[in-house]
């Protein structure tokens, strides 16, 4: 009897004991983790810019009087310094006649009349390059100087020292991977120093000249 009894009460008991389970707030929450972060896809970073450059440009230097005239050559090497601008320093050697054109006047002074095409030039010089917007692989640029020039008319024995300002424009040609087609005009201008007691004169001179630029890595 009191096992039947025992048995009635523990069926009634199950019931309840799963709806206590259930009861809201009392259930076992599953462990949540946070899912691994996503990484974007980021491309591969870009080559790195070339910021060196070399270059030759041959042409004619026009001078007259005491500034040198002829074949011109110059030299440069160009490091970049922004996506647009580009210090730039150079050599240039300007090749003339060595005729003696110099003379005493009355009053003894000493008066020099070379032509345009006469005279030796030596000079270093350093300074800025700009480029400006251009159409595909054309570029044109402006570019500033300043240098110190030995300047030599043999036939005379006359001798000088110049600090001739440069300033310039020109047009920069994309031909091929690296290699790169320069043609440029500018002028010269500044005090010389020369023997021979002339002191002081202007050295003035204009320079048109084409060649040829190459990337380096």
């Amino acid at each position: 009897m009191l096992r039947s009894i025992a048995l009635v009460l523990g069926a009634l008991a199950l019931p309840t004991l799963a709806h206590a389970q259930d009861a809201p707030g009392t259930e076992t929450q599953p462990e949540v983790t946070n899912p691994a972060p996503v990484t974007p896809d980021i491309d591969e970073e870009p080559d790195p810019v070339d910021s060196q450059e070399i270059g030759v440009l041959v042409g004619a230097a026009i001078g007259g009087g005491v500034s040198p005239g002829g074949l011109a050559v110059d030299g440069r090497y160009l490091y970049r310094l922004s996506e647009l601008d580009w210090f730039e320093v150079g050599t240039s050697f300007t090749l003339g006649s060595g005729d003696a054109e110099c003379f005493r006047d009355r009053e003894s002074d000493l008066v020099c009349k070379h032509g345009l095409l006469d005279g030796f030039g030596a000079e270093v010089s350093a300074g800025l390059r700009r480029y400006f917007a251009g159409q595909q692989q054309f570029r044109p640029y402006a570019r500033v100087g300043l240098g110190v020039k030995l300047v030599s008319f043999s036939g005379d024995e006359l001798r000088g020292v110049a600090i001739p300002v440069s300033a310039g424009a020109g047009i920069r040609v994309d031909v091929a991977n690296r290699v790169l087609v320069v043609a440029e005009a500018s002028l010269r201008g500044g005090p010389a120093f020369f023997n021979r007691g002339l002191e002081v004169e202007a050295n003035l001179g204009l320079a048109i000249g084409a060649g040829v630029e190459f990337t380096l890595e």
